[in-house]
């Protein structure tokens, strides 16, 4: 939008990350506050959100305390509630059902008409094959 960035001085602002393992990312104490972060509070933003990833009835829950699997989706959550124009996901699917996997990539299809910028990291083929209109860059050697 033709304005200068500056990442070092404002870290965040225009651009939002999940790490691969999720526990590198919890520092809260609750499903909620997680998932909140610093985001000022819209509880039918945040209503919506866990309704997305079926985390309900965790929100007074302590994270750590928690599967892999639901760790991965407080993170994914977390980082959607944020609302940035660009987003990094770092195998999103890890450990992930197909159901999920499905309505994950529908979610990201949905966010990229909006506008949003999508870079993520996948080895999942079934992933990838559910994302509509993508750019792919296999770094992988080839043997």
């Amino acid at each position: 939008n033709n304005q200068k960035i500056y990442p070092y001085k404002y870290p965040g602002k225009y651009c939002t990350y999940t790490t691969q393992n999720p526990s590198d990312q919890i520092s809260n104490s609750t499903v909620k506050s997680e998932i909140l972060g610093a985001s000022s509070y819209d509880k039918s933003r945040l209503n919506s959100i866990l309704s997305t990833f079926g985390l309900q009835a965790l929100v007074d829950k302590n994270p750590e305390e928690l599967p892999f699997v639901i760790r991965k989706r407080i993170n994914l959550a977390s980082i959607l509630y944020d609302n940035k124009d660009i987003i990094i996901f770092d195998e999103p699917t890890l450990g992930q059902d197909n159901n999920f996997v499905i309505g994950l990539a529908m979610l990201i299809n949905r966010m990229r008409l909006s506008g949003k910028v999508i870079i993520l990291i996948s080895h999942s083929s079934f992933f990838i094959s559910q994302l509509q209109n993508i750019t792919t860059i296999n770094l992988e050697k080839q043997h």
